[in-house]
């Protein structure tokens, strides 16, 4: 059950036993002046999980001039957040949502870096990011597959995309390799 309490947070029940907080923030999309905000959570990111993106700090799209500016000004494309509950200065949990731009191809969306600061994880916060990004996509005209990918030995995040309806259909071995240690990547997809 839901309570709005301000437009962008929300007051979830929660059982006591788990000490969660009771209050959480909505899920939105990224505006201009949260890039510097999002820059910060995505190099923790880099730091933290480095095996969850191919991309690393110094060749990041999203680090590029522009880039995040014009994903902001997109139609097919969008980055949703959540606020930082302790601080309004901070992000706690990110994943963008791309369109295949090609003709032949753009009844597929993808979603892609996924990412919860270490100290908000395991309060729903990836789950409601990813329910947006689904609810988001659903609403593109003739969009009907959504696919992601993620790191093989992330148990934690497959759970959670099976339970919101991915189901996985393949591994590429190797796909990142950092520190002379290999990860495999597991894909997987959602019919809408």
């Amino acid at each position: 059950m839901f309570v709005i309490i301000q437009p962008r947070l929300c007051i979830r029940a929660r059982s006591a036993r788990i000490g969660y907080p009771d209050a959480m923030p909505s899920p939105r999309l990224l505006q201009h002046a949260d890039i510097p905000a999002y820059r910060v959570l995505r190099a923790e990111q880099h730091v933290n999980a480095p095996w969850s993106s191919a991309a690393s700090s110094g060749d990041d799209p999203t680090e590029a001039d522009g880039f995040l500016e014009k994903l902001i000004d997109s139609d097919d494309q969008h980055l949703i957040v959540l606020d930082h509950p302790d601080d309004p200065t901070r992000l706690a949990a990110a994943a963008g949502l791309q369109r295949y731009p090609s003709t032949k191809t753009n009844h597929r969306a993808m979603i892609w870096g996924v990412y919860t600061t270490a100290s908000m994880r395991r309060r729903g916060y990836a789950r409601e990011v990813m329910r947006f990004a689904i609810d988001t996509a659903r609403q593109w005209e003739g969009l009907r597959f959504l696919a992601l990918s993620v790191s093989a030995e992330s148990a934690g995040p497959i759970a959670l995309y099976q339970s919101l309806g991915f189901e996985p259909w393949g591994t590429e071995p190797a796909v990142v390799h950092i520190n002379g240690r290999d990860y495999d990547e597991t894909y997987m997809a959602l019919r809408l």
